[in-house]
């Protein structure tokens, strides 16, 4: 919590980042609530975000492929899934969370089963609180489910600079503006309004 007062009063910083795996608690962990307090009151987003795979149940694959698909998809779904149970926002109703680079396709899936043990924990969650998901341009019918599932304030669009191209970011970007599938309102939200919602612009 020191930490991120210290980024966002003396660097200008816009939020913080919590990789997924690697640390001895999840994030659904009281332990964790002066972080959340901090950020609320700063009016800051935190970012769960992909990191290294040790720590995940994946260690006994070296397929960097298997690796990619899992890995953060997996990861992603184990800290929403303890959140969501251990009532985080529904503790800091204002906190700002996006969980970043995992795309959204699990999110429907994730939320039903979420919701049939806990009587709509997700949902409500989800529907009433500032939390974010990555839309990954390329994903086709699943985000098509997630936006539809969840509504459209919740997604937004992050590039993997430097790790991505620039000609592959532009590639993506245009071929998003092209769908059909998609409506235009979306697009803008995912595009643009969505992100300047997490980042307070």
């Amino acid at each position: 919590a020191r930490e991120l007062h210290r980024a966002v009063g003396e660097l200008d910083m816009l939020g913080g980042l919590l990789p997924t795996p690697g640390l001895r608690r999840y994030y659904g962990d009281t332990a964790f609530d002066p972080l959340y307090r901090e950020a609320q009151a700063l009016g800051v987003m935190l970012a769960v975000h992909g990191a290294a795979r040790q720590g995940i149940g994946l260690d006994w694959n070296d397929d960097p492929n298997q690796g990619f698909i899992l890995s953060h998809a997996y990861a992603q779904m184990s800290q929403f899934t303890n959140m969501v149970c251990e009532r985080v926002f529904r503790r800091f109703p204002n906190l700002k969370v996006a969980f970043l680079e995992a795309g959204c396709g699990w999110l429907p899936y994730l939320m039903e089963r979420i919701d049939r043990r806990t009587d709509g924990l997700a949902t409500q969650q989800v529907r009433d609180c500032p939390v974010y998901f990555h839309a990954e341009l390329e994903e086709k019918a699943s985000l098509v489910c997630a936006v539809s599932v969840v509504g459209e304030d919740r997604f937004l669009y992050a590039s993997d600079y430097p790790h991505e191209q620039a000609d592959d970011i532009l590639h993506a970007l245009c071929s998003f503006q092209e769908r059909t599938d998609v409506s235009q309102r979306a697009k803008e939200k995912i595009l643009r309004d969505n992100i300047k919602a997490l980042y307070g612009m």
